[in-house]
């Protein structure tokens, strides 16, 4: 598995290309014509 730091994520995101890439997306999500699971969140390690 492969880990990357936040920094590293960062170095290798090109933001305005996943803003493009992702645009048709959310409209189509926003449209009616997608769905989105929901989120499932796991707390660990809280006291």
């Amino acid at each position: 598995m492969l880990v990357l730091s936040h920094s590293q994520v960062e170095d290798l995101l090109d933001m305005d290309s996943l803003i493009d890439s992702l645009a048709p997306a959310m409209a189509d999500l926003s449209a009616g014509r997608a769905s989105v699971p929901d989120r499932v969140a796991a707390l660990v390690g809280l006291r």
